[in-house]
């Protein structure tokens, strides 16, 4: 990979929110000002992007603070409130301060900030600094796509911009200013230290290992991190709570396998990685979490984490932070799998078996957002997924399927982006939506459920945009007691009941649909439902 020349500093959360649009706009800022310097070697830094699985993120991360020239700052609410964001940000402000500049930060203000506008802070806050210098007003451009020709020159003025600025940079002591560039001041506040840990630790055998299948060669130049070894004959760790006791932030945990019976506590930012078949990695917890994620930054994948017995506990309970959670087997026999709470707790959980769970596989509620991405969610004794009160996930390209009471429900006035999934052969209907939840449902392949595809009542609302759904025991898409969907764009067929039934004071809009070939008809609405019905082929 060449050298990253700028650091994306960014809420995820705000990537996630405008479907990838801030990806997108690095990946499209970085060809621009290719283009404007016919330098082709330079890249902005994204943690999405430039972070490969096996990889220490936390030194991948700082490393690439300590070797780029400017950061580019999205400025959002959620920016403000992310320590990891501000925490990059201070870096760069001692950087300037060093080398006496004021032009290596480029802040885009994307979506307005309560007091970014005016002078409700002191002279010394962060928004008075960034008051005092160029930033670049995108809010309205958020709108706007990235092909538009407002966009694009708005593309090129800032790509101009960073040119110049560059170009600055490099003819103001080069030498010197990138040797004080790559050199971070020793009291700088590093991502690895945005939670404070005891400094005093006892001492604790560490093994570097060789890579196995499990864990991927890391690319040239970046360093493994201090490995401790878990295995439960052999030591030198023989659970994972002694290892993780004496652990340092961004250490590696490596989990030999055998049956290690406890909960874990992860509270400080590690990887936790199993080596060997997952099947054979067993971490089974009763009466307790198997896994409580209690921290910023974490990673754990290939283990099998099995939640027994009794009480009110997840097999994975993420109640703050960035978990990636991969290619793990997770059963419980109480409460859901997985359960993502708090305003901060923002996941990826990738490519997992989420299975025979007492209750739903996944619950999201309390603010929780995350991102879920290729698991297969199946035989649960409820939902698949459940999104509740507050809750913001994405659900994408994942297989949900055979769970008891549906596969995805969303409530409560919960949103969610439920998009390219797999649906099917759930023993209520596909996706439920009620009480005023408000997702949005797009390309998803619904199909084989024992009631209806898409079922919304009770002042549910929704967008269901350009989905398969066919062959249900039900009606393709049911609306009944207020519910209120945008139902457009969409292949309903071979459906056993209606294509699209409406009853009971059903609202909501039926749009350029395709109906056709579904047992009882296109569509029917009772005298007191009032959808709108429009350009659908029947």
């Amino acid at each position: 990979m060449s050298k990253a020349t700028a650091f994306l500093s960014y809420a995820r959360f705000n990537d996630q929110h405008d479907v990838d649009a801030l990806s997108n706009l690095s990946a499209r800022l970085e060809g621009e000002i290719r283009t404007v310097t016919g330098d082709d070697s330079f890249t902005i830094f994204q943690d999405r992007r430039n972070i490969q699985v096996g990889q220490n993120w936390l030194e991948r991360i700082n490393q690439a603070l300590d070797s780029v020239t400017l950061l580019i700052a999205i400025l959002t609410p959620s920016f403000f409130r992310s320590d990891y964001c501000l925490a990059e940000m201070q870096h760069f402000l001692e950087q300037e301060e060093k080398l006496k500049r004021n032009d290596l930060i480029i802040p885009i203000y994307y979506v307005d900030v309560l007091g970014l506008n005016g002078n409700e802070h002191g002279p010394n806050s962060l928004f008075d600094v960034i008051r005092s210098r160029q930033f670049y007003d995108w809010r309205e451009l958020r709108f706007e796509s990235l092909d538009s020709a407002q966009t694009r020159r708005a593309l090129n003025r800032l790509a101009v911009q960073i040119r110049d600025a560059l170009d600055r940079f490099a003819k103001t002591s080069p030498a010197e200013s990138a040797k004080s560039l790559r050199m971070a001041p020793a009291n700088n506040q590093r991502v690895a230290d945005a939670q404070p840990y005891e400094t005093s630790q006892p001492a604790r055998p560490v093994e570097q290992t060789t890579q196995t299948d499990n864990v991927l060669n890391q690319p040239a130049g970046i360093s493994e991190p201090p490995t401790l070894v878990v295995d439960s004959l052999r030591g030198p760790y023989t659970t994972l709570a002694s290892a993780i006791s004496v652990a340092n932030a961004g250490d590696r945990v490596l989990v030999r396998p055998g049956i290690y019976e406890e909960g874990l506590v992860m509270d400080k930012p590690l990887e936790i990685i199993g080596q060997g078949k997952r099947d054979e990695i067993l971490i089974d917890a009763a009466g307790t979490n198997a896994l409580a994620f209690r921290t910023t930054l974490g990673r754990v994948t290939n283990l099998t984490l099995r939640q027994f017995s009794g009480g009110d506990y997840f097999a994975v309970d993420i109640g703050q932070g960035r978990l990636t959670l991969e290619n793990c087997r997770i059963e419980s026999d109480n409460l859901a799998g997985i359960a993502i709470h708090g305003d901060g707790a923002d996941p990826i959980i990738r490519n997992n078996l989420i299975h025979r769970c007492r209750q739903s596989g996944v619950v999201v509620f309390d603010n929780g957002r995350g991102t879920l991405e290729e698991n297969d969610i199946a035989d649960n004794a409820v939902c698949g997924v459940v999104i509740r009160a507050g809750g913001n996930p994405v659900l994408r390209g994942n297989q949900i399927h055979d769970n008891r009471q549906g596969g995805v429900q969303t409530e409560r006035g919960a949103l969610g982006r439920i998009e390219e999934n797999d649906i099917f052969k759930n023993q209520c209907e596909g996706i439920v939506i009620k009480d005023q939840g408000n997702p949005f449902v797009r390309l998803n392949t619904i199909y084989k459920n024992t009631k209806a595809g898409i079922y919304v009542y009770d002042q549910g609302q929704g967008t269901l945009e350009g989905n398969e759904i066919h062959d249900n025991q039900n009606s393709g898409v049911a609306i009944r007691t207020q519910g209120n969907p945008i139902v457009q764009r969409n292949r309903i067929t071979k459906n056993n009941g209606k294509g699209v039934w409406c009853n009971n004071n059903a609202m909501g809009a039926v749009e350029n649909n395709d109906l056709r070939g579904n047992n009882f008809g296109a569509f029917w609405k009772s005298d007191d439902s009032t959808t709108l019905y429009a350009d659908n082929q029947e």
